[in-house]
């Protein structure tokens, strides 16, 4: 299958929400209420998403990986915000594929195109959080070399909350 990876720019932000938003509803349907899936809104995505690819600072990269004209995947890589991290761990914090791509290289190629961003901004470590319930994720980390690093988190998204554990690559 033929597709390309480029950075990001805010033109692609409609596409991205979109892709967000469908990632979120088939890959956390049974684990988090359906009335939150729902009430995701493209049009706010957008414009989060619109203002993070304006501001975009230099040490963080949105790449996204197109076939056929079409976003299908992305991936969003910087410095590392968790409070105890050190000056040179980055941070894969967010890194989704359109369902029909799964397993194709997709998100392998897009994991890899931020890792090498990070590594050239001389950063030693890379982190990431994953739902804890999210076993077909942490599996595809897994395979890749990310071990967990004992920590979680409890994000508080309103009428429910989710638990993310965190891993971590030596880059």
């Amino acid at each position: 299958m033929n597709y390309s990876i480029r950075n990001a720019t805010p033109e692609d932000a409609k596409d991205i929400a979109a892709l967000h938003i469908n990632a979120w509803r088939w890959a956390y349907k049974e684990k988090v209420p359906a009335g939150y899936l729902n009430s995701l809104s493209v049009t706010k995505y957008t414009r989060r998403w619109k203002k993070w690819l304006i501001k975009l600072q230099p040490s963080s990269r949105v790449y996204v990986a197109t076939h056929a004209k079409k976003i299908i995947g992305f991936s969003h890589v910087g410095k590392s915000m968790d409070q105890d991290a050190l000056e040179s761990t980055g941070e894969l914090f967010q890194l989704y594929i359109d369902k029909i791509y799964l397993k194709k290289g997709i998100g392998k190629a897009l994991m890899h195109k931020g890792l090498e961003f990070l590594s050239k901004k001389e950063l030693k470590k890379v982190t990431l959080w994953v739902m804890n319930s999210n076993v077909a994720t942490i599996s595809f980390y897994e395979n890749f070399g990310w071990k967990p690093d004992g920590h979680t988190k409890t994000v508080n998204k309103g009428a429910f909350s989710i638990i993310e554990v965190r891993y971590t690559k030596i880059l």
